[in-house]
C-alpha cells in the first residue's frame, strides 16, 4: 500500500510541475509501464486527485 502512495505522489507532484504533460512523457519521465501509469491515473481521476 505504501509502494502506491509513493507512486502516486510522484505522479501527482510531475503533474504539477508540467500541467498538460502527455502521457507517454509523463511514462518516459517517471520510468514506468503505461499499464501501471493508466491504472493510477485512473485511480487519481476517479478520486478527483487529478
Amino acid at each position: 500500500m505504501e509502494l502506491e502512495l509513493d507512486t502516486r505522489k510522484r505522479i501527482f507532484e510531475t503533474i504539477q510541475r508540467s500541467p498538460g504533460i502527455h502521457l507517454r512523457e509523463l511514462e518516459r519521465i517517471l520510468d514506468m509501464a503505461i499499464g501501471n501509469l493508466q491504472y493510477h491515473l485512473h485511480y487519481m481521476e476517479k478520486k478527483n486527485l487529478i
